[in-house]
């Protein structure tokens, strides 16, 4: 889908439904493949595509036809905003700042150590 036509929406207006009298999906792209790799994308870099990718998922296990081109609409908004999303830029010359919330619920050196009930980690 490289040379595809682009979207502006992830999805369309109205929401993506069970069509049990839609043509049965048979394209040469395996649907629950696609959907997990956008499951991925969502979760990790793009939320903004979270809904769309989420209504299609549901539909992995027996998808028809209109599925299949709600995925792709997904595909087509991806290719118009790649982008888009959130971006991780490591600054390795600053170092690595580490918190650690341990301070044990707030008991500690106020518990005996040794009780096994005590709130230590």
């Amino acid at each position: 889908m490289t040379e595809a036509f682009t979207r502006d929406t992830p999805t369309t207006e109205a929401p993506l439904g069970s069509d049990k009298s839609g043509d049965p999906f048979n394209k040469d792209w395996s649907y629950p493949a696609v959907v997990e790799m956008l499951l991925y994308l969502s979760s990790n870099s793009r939320p903004d595509i979270q809904y769309a990718v989420h209504s299609a998922a549901r539909f992995s296990h027996n998808p028809c036809n209109s599925q299949g081109q709600a995925v792709k609409q997904i595909v087509r908004y991806l290719l118009k905003t790649p982008t888009e999303g959130i971006l991780f830029l490591p600054r390795l010359n600053q170092g690595l700042d580490c918190f650690v919330d341990a301070d044990f619920a707030g008991q500690h050196r106020n518990e005996d150590d040794q009780d096994p009930s005590s709130v230590k980690s």
